[in-house]
């Protein structure tokens, strides 16, 4: 609602719709040029401070098992939510490999393939394509089986709470292959030399892509729709981190607690972490 309220180019007119030749066209393309484009088409009417602060954007791509052809989506994401194991203690970063994974859509779950013109099996990718100042980690803490209320998953999340890379889930930059294909094929080679400095200058979309984190809500309580939150909160100018707990604040210091006391436990529901500036 903050960014629907601060966008400051909703009421331009949408753009039209691609058709079936552009979509192709463009699946051709190196994914972080299609991205960079996706991303202009989305700044049409979305733009705000803070879709500056906390929008990135993914791609997620299908691939027929009969074909090979591909159908890639690009989408902005204002959070990440990750799937976290139920069975022991995890890492955050098996979390993220879980989430870019390729995941096998089978027979109960089919896909129309464009070239086959039938429902085929496939596979599915997510890859983050554009890197937000803000990433936001949010942990599904809560199950539900058919016909059953959700249940909370109690296993303790261990995040890094300075340097927390995400390159290993970023798409890789463009190779000097994919921008001699861009500059051949494409019909404006002044925009598309335009489009590929821009792509190359963008920090959202060229590493390091490293991370601090800055924020932690907690869950206490069994179910979703009772408990309690609280929030830990760095503060710069004291250097410290600070626990809310309504009226109640505390003061702590991480690298003094004991191990059943760390920041990282089974109540930790979203991670708020903000990306090192890279001088240029």
């Amino acid at each position: 609602m903050l960014h629907e309220d601060l966008n400051t180019v909703y009421n331009k007119p949408p753009l039209r719709d691609l058709t079936e030749a552009d979509e192709m066209a463009r699946e051709r393309y190196p994914c972080q040029y299609a991205a960079r484009i996706e991303w202009n088409r989305y700044q049409h009417r979305n733009s705000s401070l803070i879709g500056n602060l906390f929008a990135g954007q993914h791609a997620s791509q299908l691939t027929c098992k009969t074909c090979g052809i591909t159908s890639t989506t690009y989408e902005a994401f204002w959070s990440l939510s990750v799937e976290i194991r139920q069975d022991q203690a995890c890492d955050v970063r098996d979390c993220l490999r879980s989430y870019c994974a390729i995941e096998h859509l089978d027979s109960s779950d089919t896909w129309k393939c464009p070239r086959c013109k039938k429902h085929r099996e496939a596979t599915k990718k997510i890859t983050i394509t554009r890197a937000p100042d803000t990433l936001v980690i949010h942990f599904k803490r809560f199950s539900a089986s058919r016909g059953e209320s959700a249940r909370k998953i109690r296993t303790p999340v261990y995040f890094p709470l300075q340097g927390l890379d995400m390159g290993p889930f970023m798409e890789p930059s463009i190779t000097p292959e994919g921008e001699n294909y861009i500059m051949n094929v494409a019909r404006d080679s002044a925009g598309s030399a335009a489009q590929l400095a821009n792509l190359k200058a963008d920090p959202a979309m060229n590493g390091p892509y490293m991370y601090n984190a800055y924020a932690i809500i907690y869950h206490h309580g069994a179910t979703l729709g009772s408990g309690h939150y609280t929030a830990l909160v760095k503060d710069r100018s004291k250097g410290c981190w600070r626990h809310f707990n309504d009226d109640r604040i505390l003061d702590i210091e991480p690298s003094t607690l004991a191990e059943k006391d760390r920041l990282q436990n089974e109540k930790a529901y979203v991670v708020f972490y903000e990306r090192e500036r890279v001088a240029v």
